[in-house]
């Protein structure tokens, strides 16, 4: 018999149909970052309490959601900067590819992140910006994205001159 407590997995067309999954007496743990330091703090914080600031005011200040995936790549968690690279680069928007070669740069043991952040650079449109991000990648420690990288301003130029 599945218990009282449960969450809801999948809602089909919006008809209230959904699985459920029992969570018995257990309860589902939610880690809450500060979107400005990403100190991790209570769900019911407004103020951080490591670099005090106001999370409603800082949201308010920041209402873009492609501002808010650029922030996003300085974040501590992996999957939360996986998350942010994928999406822009199929948001094609040529202002991030600088703090994607950054974020390459400052996380420069994640060899898997650097590689997706070379294909999100590869799905961005030529731009000068791109050109710069792939050449600041030519100085990562990781010899395949530095490969990767050259192979990729190569393309661009190649596109260029035609």
């Amino acid at each position: 018999m599945i218990s009282r407590r449960h969450i809801q997995l999948v809602s089909l067309l919006g008809l209230g149909v959904y699985w459920e999954y029992p969570l018995g007496d257990k309860k589902m743990d939610h880690a809450y970052f500060c979107p400005a330091c990403f100190a991790e703090i209570a769900a019911d914080d407004s103020i951080c309490p490591v670099c005090g600031v106001n999370i409603h005011q800082w949201e308010q200040e920041h209402p873009s959601y492609e501002d808010r995936l650029i922030n996003a790549l300085k974040h501590p968690n992996s999957e939360a900067r996986i998350g942010s690279i994928i999406t822009l680069g199929n948001r094609s928007n040529p202002k991030t590819t600088i703090p994607l070669a950054e974020c390459a740069s400052t996380y420069s043991i994640d060899v898997w992140q650097a590689m997706e952040i070379v294909r999100s650079l590869r799905k961005l449109p030529d731009s000068p910006e791109k050109t710069t991000a792939l050449q600041m990648l030519l100085d990562h420690p990781a010899r395949v994205i530095r490969e990767e990288a050259a192979a990729t301003l190569t393309q661009v130029t190649r596109e260029t001159c035609s």
